[in-house]
């Protein structure tokens, strides 16, 4: 990181990049890294996110949401470099990721499941709905014919058509730490120890026997790759039509 007030180690969370900008949200607040390679701290230009760690971050439609572990999410203006209003939800309490989908907001919290919220801030709580769908969700994605898939904490991978009826999938591991999907709509999602992937039904594990993977964050690249982010193992790049996988360890002196 460029020189800041800070001191010790920044955790980032999450990061977007937006009018050659980084957008970064940390344990430090909401910072951005711009062309000059300044690093700012937005906390003080809202000091209602002052020592508020700042958890999650997507960009949609000039609108930067922001997710905060204990104070509801905000909405930051890119184009007018403004918030454009107080928090909002805070009595959600830690929001893990939003995401925006079919213009609604969903929220995924820590501790009251799947929110979504709609133009007039009214928002609904499917856990409350829905007892089968659990309150720590770490992740939520959709496929092409519309169903929700969204990896959990402690019930499994949970997919959903577009009437939250629960689908079948033979998914055994409880404890499910991402899930995305593919261009060729083939769904991707990792426990503690291994990947799997899941196409018409059928599940598949892959990179088995490696010890705890941990991966926490899956991409698939312009040439096919798929791409594993892990807290212990490095980066994982992954060939899935060769079955061969390449490790990229960082080594911190």
């Amino acid at each position: 990181f460029p020189s800041h007030d800070t001191t010790g180690t920044i955790y980032v969370y999450d990061l977007e990049f937006l009018n050659n900008q980084i957008w970064l949200a940390s344990d430090e607040g909401l910072m951005n890294i711009n062309s000059k390679e300044q690093l700012n701290l937005l906390n003080e230009v809202n000091k209602t996110l002052d020592d508020r760690i700042i958890t999650s971050l997507n960009y949609n439609d000039h609108k930067l949401f922001i997710g905060t572990e204990s104070k509801g999410y905000f909405e930051f203006n890119v184009t007018r470099n403004q918030f454009n209003s107080k928090n909002k939800l805070s009595s959600l309490g830690a929001i893990q990721k939003i995401k925006i989908h079919h213009e609604m907001i969903w929220l995924l919290t820590a501790d009251s499941g799947l929110v979504n919220v709609n133009s007039r801030n009214e928002y609904n709580c499917f856990n409350k709905r829905n007892s089968k769908i659990s309150n720590n969700i770490t992740d939520i994605i959709t496929d092409r014919e519309g169903n929700f898939w969204m990896s959990t904490l402690n019930n499994k991978l949970i997919s959903f058509n577009t009437l939250f009826q629960k689908l079948n999938t033979t998914i055994k591991s409880n404890n499910i730490l991402t899930v995305y999907k593919d261009k060729s709509n083939k769904i991707w999602f990792s426990d503690s120890k291994n990947i799997y992937v899941h196409q018409k039904k059928l599940t598949a594990t892959i990179l088995q026997n490696l010890g705890d993977l941990n991966v926490v964050s899956i991409h698939e690249d312009e040439y096919g790759y798929m791409w594993f982010g892990t807290f212990d193992k490095g980066l994982i790049r992954y060939d899935h039509n060769k079955n061969k996988y390449l490790f990229f360890i960082m080594l911190v002196s």
